[in-house]
């Protein structure tokens, strides 16, 4: 069942209050009763990060073409423990990741350097990686609005509100696993990923080096 957290109502304040155009919060659940762990059960820590992006080109992820995503990966938004939206340890709310982005009309994302370019429309992703371990999953399920669904907005519309993504409501892995009943997230041991996590990585410090969040908690 499709449903809206505290934590998204929040974020959906802070994003409408500095009057951006159409957007999305994306987070996962505060005070989760399920984990987001590795390939052994291990709780994921301060070596992952969360990417939501979309895939250029019309491209379709699977398992057998993981040496391609980075190739065409656009990001939309980043959280990890350099920009302070992912907290694994959680002491207070939980292990828990968020961050919301809003769209220039032209289609890129504001405030982030080098954006892609974006249309209405494009299946989005929650990306999850480190060094050897990924989990790639989204929200396929048409549902009852526009949150029900991880499409984009038409970035050249004001929207009252942004809309609101949230990990518990993801119902496709590409790889690893999501809400199975046991865990929220699981990443799974990627074959040779070392060169494309690098690409990954290094952008993500790119982006954090030439532009500060304005979604900070």
């Amino acid at each position: 069942m499709k449903s809206t957290s505290l934590q998204t109502l929040v974020a959906s304040v802070i994003l409408t209050t500095s009057s951006f155009g159409s957007g999305v919060n994306w987070s996962s659940p505060f005070f989760d009763s399920l984990q987001m762990v590795d390939s052994t059960g291990n709780l994921l820590d301060a070596s992952y990060a969360f990417e939501l992006g979309t895939f250029a080109d019309g491209f379709v992820p699977t398992s057998a073409n993981l040496d391609q995503w980075a190739a065409k990966w656009k990001l939309l938004s980043r959280s990890d423990t350099i920009n302070g939206k992912w907290d694994p340890a959680g002491v207070v709310l939980g292990p828990n990741f968020d961050n919301g982005f809003s769209f220039a009309s032209t289609g890129e994302v504001n405030g982030l350097p080098s954006s892609a370019l974006f249309t209405a429309g494009e299946q989005a992703y929650i990306w999850a990686f480190n060094n050897n371990e990924w989990a790639l999953v989204t929200d396929l399920s048409p549902g009852s609005g526009p949150n029900a669904i991880w499409q984009l907005p038409n970035p050249a519309l004001i929207n009252d509100f942004p809309l609101s993504w949230n990990l518990q409501d993801a119902d496709t892995a590409v790889v690893g696993s999501v809400n199975n009943g046991t865990y929220r997230l699981q990443t799974q041991v990627v074959p040779e990923p070392s060169t494309t996590v690098l690409v990954l990585l290094i952008g993500g410090l790119v982006q954090l080096s030439r532009h500060k969040r304005r979604y900070r908690r």
